[in-house]
């Protein structure tokens, strides 16, 4: 389920992942400043990961994939992703030992709360998983 504080809930599906920095490599992109409020020049994005597999997490922003890091079985985070305008923004995870699954494409931009989770049956998602 996605929903949104400032984008209406556009991206129709019931999971995606997306950020983070764990183990296994990827560079957290650090939150704005503490304290100052500002998080006007960021994306900002809270997964939940209903599954008991970890997983890899990449967000895809105009056709570049980055990777964002790992999501530890039924853990919750928040990341954060620079953005310098309005942007066609999907997402993709690679569930270990499980399918590899790519959201639809929804514009975000700087400013933009999104809340997400990976859910534990994966036939509610509603992208394309293999």
């Amino acid at each position: 389920m996605l929903s949104s504080k400032s984008v209406p809930s556009v991206f129709g599906i019931a999971a995606l992942a997306i950020m983070g920095s764990a183990c296994g490599g990827g560079v957290a992109t650090p939150p704005p400043e503490p304290f100052s409020g500002d998080v006007s020049t960021v994306l900002t994005i809270e997964i939940q990961n209903q599954q008991l597999e970890d997983a890899r997490v990449y967000l895809i922003v105009d056709g570049q994939r980055e990777r964002l890091g790992s999501l530890r079985g039924n853990q919750t985070k928040t990341f954060y992703h620079p953005m310098d305008g309005i942007r066609s923004v999907h997402m993709e995870f690679d569930i270990t030992l499980g399918p590899r699954c790519v959201s639809r494409d929804v514009m975000l931009g700087p400013g933009d709360d999104v809340a997400t989770r990976i859910p534990a049956m994966l036939v509610a998602f509603n992208g394309i998983c293999r």
